[in-house]
């Protein structure tokens, strides 16, 4: 077994408060994205040619409308809202896990 220095101590200690301050400021930044950025209307939204190459398909297919209903906008809002504190008690509570499990042992940083 080797010694413990303080100075290796203290250099890991820097890179669990700068690792935990890093994963905060995103979790906020996703936060924030996820509540003031996104409409929550409804709209189809592709993130790659695949994805929209699959909703083509299954429309060529029949396996979904291709005009979306009049009412969608409101559905999506009220999907939303009822899913909010869900997704803020998910966000806080990962963050209260993650802040234990440093404060209880340095080696359980996840």
């Amino acid at each position: 077994m080797t010694q413990e220095s303080s100075s290796k101590t203290l250099k890991l200690a820097h890179l669990y408060a700068l690792d935990h301050l890093v994963q905060t400021l995103y979790a906020l930044r996703f936060a924030r994205h996820q509540w003031y950025e996104i409409p929550h209307d409804g709209a189809r939204t592709f993130n790659s040619q695949a994805q929209k190459d699959l909703v083509d398909l299954a429309i060529s297919r029949h396996e979904i409308p291709a005009e979306r209903p009049s009412d969608t906008a409101r559905i999506a809002h009220g999907l939303w809202e009822t899913e909010k504190g869900f997704t803020a008690f998910v966000l806080v509570m990962a963050w209260f896990l993650k802040v234990s499990l440093q404060t209880l042992n340095g080696s359980l940083v996840v």
